[in-house]
């Protein structure tokens, strides 16, 4: 029999099922296989220590005894919790490792590894692929296994291994088959199969559960986002919304889906929503309200939302370039160039906003206030015909027809540029 302890104090291991959302929730476990009266003792005591926040403590207990007993593993497993808890992902990963070698049954090693690897995604892109690994390591000798099972399926969901998942769900009982989170990467998996019958039933199924939770569908959208399954994540992000479980996070990206269904509407009051929800306006949100705005043909709004944004952050460069681009198609010229130049003030080296700048100068009276303008973009993107057109064009207009001849000849021979450059080229040549 194995004794498992958690933060959260002692539970059975087919229970550990209902505390696993994907990649949220996940803890690592403290386990002990057969040991000695003394070795137990000793390690309870760590134990201890462990749950009152005491991680350097518990290490250094941990290494005195391993000094003595270094074929302990018990003590290697524990090692590997504080390691994790430290964010020492390497140290960890070769103490569970090191667990698994002393002794291959040891199951709750097999599962603290697989954990480990799902919280350490973005350290090592492998992970995914060593945990899927572990879990299949620990089914073999312990098929039935409800964490293995369901944590391989997700994993494999992730790897858009979409039957060997579903493969994993089916060696579930019937009981944890119907959780939430098995429905999710069931979900998930037709989806990513494009199983569209069996997808929309199981969301159907899963967003009628008494038991759903945000996690439950959130932990499952980036794989249908990379299969572009954008009607069934839709689908069920409108259901968290329908039950008042979705944050104001997962209500941002319904409205990602609502602009990518063309639904814009819908995408401006869901962004609406998210303030009242929030209280407070951000700048991201504003961004996303202007941007929205913008696409509906309603400039007037999107400058509404730029001017908030622009008072909350006055020294943001990129809401000062949106504002002016706005402008721009509004024609409001001289409101176009002050924004525009607010923003290459606030960020000189961007090119697009030197560009722009230029090209808005060009429709007033000073020509050559656009030179440097257009000069720093060739600067920034020297392999772009473009910008010494540009640049060659206000040479042209600025009556500097030697500097304007010789960016016009640099650029005749790109298809892009080849008909203007010898347009002004002819017009010089006269």
């Amino acid at each position: 029999m194995r004794m498992v302890f958690s933060p959260l104090g002692e539970r059975k291991r087919g229970a550990r099922f209902l505390a696993v959302l994907g990649l949220t929730c996940v803890c690592l476990i403290l386990v002990y296989a057969k040991a000695s009266g003394s070795s137990e003792a000793t390690l309870e005591e760590i134990q201890g220590l462990i749950q009152k926040g005491d991680l350097a403590g518990a290490r250094n207990e941990l290494n005195d005894f391993l000094q003595s007993s270094p074929r302990d593993p018990n003590a290697w497993n524990m090692l590997g919790v504080v390691e994790a808890q430290q964010g020492d992902y390497r140290a960890a990963e070769s103490s569970f490792q090191k667990a698994i070698d002393l002794l291959p049954g040891f199951a709750g090693a097999y599962i603290n590894l697989g954990r480990l690897y799902q919280e350490n995604v973005k350290k090592d892109p492998e992970a995914l692929k060593k945990g899927v690994l572990v879990y299949e390591r620990l089914l073999k000798f312990e098929p039935a296994d409800l964490d293995a099972n369901y944590q391989c399926a997700f994993l494999l969901l992730q790897l858009g291994s979409f039957q060997a998942s579903l493969d994993h769900l089916s060696h579930l009982s019937a009981e944890a088959q119907g959780r939430t989170q098995a429905l999710a990467v069931r979900c998930a998996d037709y989806g990513g199969l494009n199983r569209r019958p069996d997808a929309d039933a199981t969301a159907e199924r899963l967003l009628k559960s008494p038991d759903l939770q945000e996690a439950d569908v959130t932990t499952i959208l980036p794989p249908l986002v990379a299969r572009h399954r954008d009607d069934l994540s839709l689908k069920l992000l409108e259901g968290l919304e329908a039950r008042h479980l979705a944050s104001s996070s997962t209500l941002v990206q319904l409205a990602d889906q609502y602009q990518s269904a063309g639904k814009l509407d819908q995408a401006r009051a869901t962004l609406e929503s998210v303030a009242q929800l929030q209280g407070t306006v951000s700048v991201p949100l504003l961004l996303d309200l202007a941007h929205v705005a913008y696409k509906q043909g309603d400039r007037e709004g999107a400058l509404g939302y730029l001017a908030h944004a622009r008072d909350l952050e006055p020294n943001n460069a990129s809401v000062h370039f949106f504002f002016g681009m706005v402008c721009v198609d509004m024609n409001l010229t001289e409101e176009a160039y002050r924004s525009l130049k607010k923003a290459t003030e606030l960020n000189p080296d961007n090119p697009y906003y030197n560009y722009a700048l230029g090209s808005v100068i060009m429709s007033r009276d000073v020509v050559r206030e656009a030179y440097p303008y257009f000069k720093k973009y060739c600067e920034e993107k020297p392999n772009d015909p473009r910008g010494h057109l540009a640049l060659g064009s206000a040479y042209f207009y600025g009556h500097d027809l030697d500097l304007a001849r010789k960016e016009f000849q640099g650029v005749v021979t790109y298809p892009a540029t080849a008909g203007t450059a010898h347009y002004f080229l002819g017009r010089i040549a006269d």
